[in-house]
């Protein structure tokens, strides 16, 4: 039975209509012989009893459903004489993921309580409040989506118990692919929340927009360079891992010409998976003959000579999309159904001829074994698994029940991948910190962690030196200063505006930044693994793999003026510098990005000078770039 043609037959007007107004919060009898009992009265109360043994014997009740009352409620004030107005409820549920869509969030939160509900929305990490109503609407809200939006066998909502689904795209806004939706009972109500699975662009985001740095980026391809091992990328909910993952294995079909086989396996598929595979087109007329035609880009735009003639040419190098074989684990109840979906899926995608697999998540010692066992008979492998950071993946590998002899061998496991995702400044109305500081002083919370920034930079050697000082002079005015380059400064360093402007939509933000670690493993990083010493396994990472950690990584970031040091730590906590780090290292990193930082807002006319003035052995020089029309910019070089 269609949705639309469902009736509750218990509604006024309606077949059993004339059963008594206090009755309808007890028992909802639909069309599809359904029929909605209070799970309190079931069994006890008299006038209950006597309708559900009536509807039998009408026989029009094939399948009794405890609820509560205010649910049942609900179910009444959500229809118009006895027919499901949905329509209107969608309607309005589409508006709201209009909103989320409009703010650029990530989750839609619906909590429904006794005598409330409240939605909020994720957005660059925050919840933020958006709309509240009363219970019965978000209860109608809820229901909704469930029961007439979602892919679903069971079209039964229960909010006193788990559930999981998916919202197809036809009942979201153009810009989603689909919605994920769990949702769980509470105390004095239930909690909702759907991820909104955004539709992938023409072209794929690459690992630098995603927030990746050079030195990151060339241990990626290494990785990607390898013909066997596991890759496994970390993080919490929302860190943005999947996103990652799909960023990588675009670029290895790309990488590869299309000529890679990539097969993945999800619960479900989210996003869908692309490269580009070059081809040469001949540009003939109808005779065979080869003519001239203009030159375009990826983007459709035309490609201009130096003198700013249009570039045409009878061969063009065209780049068609190649997809990923994306493979999806059916929906199993339980977990051990589950596990044994996931075995089974990833044995189909080893028959499959596969160079590449892409495993979702590990969540289990099935799972893991099978990555590991891909690996093993000569597969790449990438994966994702929940962990708080690069070195504790192992911790968690074992926990879930991976054999530690066979995790711990570096030709299984190439590379431990760990990020989170950090708020990024707008560029336009940020703050420099130096023009800031006094009020800094003001707040004991934000003097402390600018402190710990002044010791990060290598401004002073510990914290305990300054902890007592509150003086912004006496702080700025005592700093270090070398001339061996061993320390840095703050220029570059930003804040966030609160104020904001247009641009950002008066937050101040303008979408997140990856921060992340990478690992690649060797004989030495394993046997430390495998004896557990934890403490010398960091040494060795952060000596002499000369490690960067997410937290050297936002330094980073705060440096080139991308990320605001007081969000940082809310993110990432003390921003601090391990101990044992390769500290030159560092700071030449921290230096380079600098100058990285010189040349963007040399070519943006901000702030320059002071660039210019602390590195005197730097000139600009102008370059002419090829677009139409032609437009110059300038380049810092060394002198």
């Amino acid at each position: 039975m269609d949705e639309k043609d469902i009736k509750l037959l218990t509604q006024v007007g309606e077949k059993y209509g004339y059963i008594p107004e206090s009755a309808r919060e007890k028992i909802a009898l639909y069309s599809d012989k359904k029929c909605y009992v209070n799970e309190f009265l079931i069994n006890e109360d008299n006038d209950i009893i006597n309708l559900i043994e009536l509807f039998k014997a009408a026989g029009e009740l094939e399948e009794l459903i405890p609820e509560s009352s205010a649910d049942i409620k609900a179910r009444y004030s959500a229809n118009n004489k006895g027919a499901l107005n949905t329509s209107i409820m969608q309607k309005a549920i589409k508006a709201i993921f209009e909103r989320c869509v409009s703010m650029g969030a990530s989750d839609l939160h619906i909590m429904v309580r006794d005598n409330e509900a409240i939605v909020k929305v994720r957005s660059n990490g925050d919840l933020e409040r958006v709309e509240m109503f009363t219970a019965e609407k978000g209860n109608s809200y809820c229901r909704t989506i469930y029961t007439t939006m979602c892919d679903v066998a069971d079209k039964n909502f229960q909010p006193k118990r788990a559930q999981n689904a998916r919202i197809s795209a036809n009942h979201l806004p153009d810009v989603l692919s689909g919605s994920r939706v769990a949702t769980t009972p509470t105390e004095s109500g239930y909690y909702m929340v759907c991820r909104l699975l955004y539709k992938p662009k023409d072209k794929n985001p690459t690992l630098e927009q995603l927030g990746y740095e050079p030195f990151h980026i060339e241990y990626l391809d290494r990785l990607k360079a390898k013909t066997s091992g596991v890759t496994i990328i970390s993080g919490p909910t929302g860190s943005g891992k999947s996103t990652t993952l799909q960023v990588v294995i675009s670029s290895l079909i790309t990488d590869a010409d299309g000529k890679t086989h990539v097969i993945t396996v999800e619960d479900p598929p989210e996003y869908t998976i692309f490269g580009w595979e070059s081809s040469l087109v001949q540009h003939t007329d109808a005779l065979g003959n080869l003519i001239e035609r203009d030159v375009k880009d990826d983007l459709g735009n035309l490609v201009y000579n130096d003198d700013g003639s249009v570039k045409r040419d009878s061969v063009i190098n065209k780049k068609i999309k190649c997809f990923a074989t994306q493979t999806p684990v059916a929906n199993a109840k339980t977990a051990e159904q589950r596990s044994a979906a996931f075995n089974s899926a990833i044995s189909a995608a080893m028959r499959l001829d596969p160079d590449v697999i892409m495993i979702g998540e590990v969540r289990d010692s099935s799972s893991a074994a099978a990555a590991l066992q891909a690996s093993m008979t000569g597969h790449q492998v990438f994966t994702t698994i929940h962990a708080n950071n690069a070195i504790t993946i192992f911790s968690r590998l074992i926990d879930i029940g991976a054999k530690k002899e066979l995790a711990c061998d570096a030709d299984v496991i190439c590379g431990l991948i760990a990020q989170r995702l950090v708020k990024k400044l707008c560029d336009n109305c940020s703050i420099d910190i130096k023009d800031h500081l006094h009020e800094i002083a003001k707040d004991e919370k934000k003097l402390s962690t600018f402190k710990r920034l002044l010791v990060a930079y290598n401004l002073y050697s510990t914290y305990e030196e300054i902890k007592h000082i509150n003086s912004i002079e006496e702080l700025m005015k005592n700093v270090k200063t070398s001339e061996n380059n061993n320390v840095t400064d703050l220029t570059g360093v930003r804040i966030i505006n609160h104020k904001g402007c247009a641009e950002c939509n008066y937050r101040g933000i303008k979408g997140r930044s990856v921060v992340a670690e990478i690992i690649l493993t060797d004989d030495r990083y394993m046997e430390l693994v495998l004896e557990e010493k934890k403490s010398e396994l960091k040494d060795y990472w952060m000596k002499e793999l000369k490690g960067v950690d997410m937290v050297m990584h936002g330094l980073l970031k705060v440096k080139k003026g991308i990320s605001d040091p007081f969000e940082l730590e809310k993110e990432l906590g003390y921003i601090e510098v391990y101990k044992n780090v390769d500290k030159d290292n560092f700071i030449n990193i921290l230096n380079d990005s600098e100058l990285e930082t010189a040349n963007i807002l040399l070519n943006s006319n901000k702030y320059c000078d002071d660039f210019l003035k602390k590195y005197p052995q730097l000139q600009t020089n102008e370059l002419q770039n090829n677009t139409k029309p032609a437009k110059k910019t300038r380049k810092l070089t060394i002198k």
